[in-house]
């Protein structure tokens, strides 16, 4: 008789359940909230809902995965993940230090550091878009106490 068995992907198996815990842990925390109705919603059903919504996909995925024959090998993108954290911290340093304009050119630099071939023109048009779009939404119409140059 042969082993028809088959492993579980333990990756994909604690990802599913990890989405399923996280909507447990949104309904917990919503249940203490007021739910008011459909035409009146209170500040839990949001939250209630979408956790019901997350319960729901994490029991999609754990049967999913159990069903799944396949095996994914897991390579960790470690340069995307230190380049997109650094530019965050980047940013959230010089917002108030330097200006919206550098953190925001910092942040897109950055970021596209996560992935290769870098670009230098594309970048800078990028840069220069964004802290256009930043200065005028941030600064000018939702009047955000935010300098554009030096703080």
């Amino acid at each position: 008789m042969l082993n028809t068995m088959k492993k579980l992907n333990l990756v994909e198996l604690s990802g599913a359940l990890c989405v399923l815990l996280l909507g447990v842990a949104v309904m917990v925390i919503a249940r203490d909230y007021p739910m008011g109705s459909l035409s009146r919603m209170g500040t839990g059903y949001f939250p209630m809902i979408l956790g019901a919504l997350l319960l729901v996909i994490g029991v999609v995925l754990v049967f999913e995965v159990a069903r799944s024959t396949e095996q994914v090998v897991v390579r960790i993108p470690f340069r995307p993940i230190l380049m997109i954290g650094l530019g965050i911290i980047t940013f959230a340093f010089l917002v108030e230090r330097a200006g919206l304009v550098p953190a925001t050119c910092a942040l897109v630099v950055l970021g596209s550091l996560a992935e290769s071939p870098f670009r230098p023109v594309t970048v800078l048009c990028i840069a220069a878009a964004m802290s256009v779009i930043s200065v005028l939404l941030f600064v000018k119409a939702l009047g955000l106490p935010l300098s554009a140059f030096g703080g």
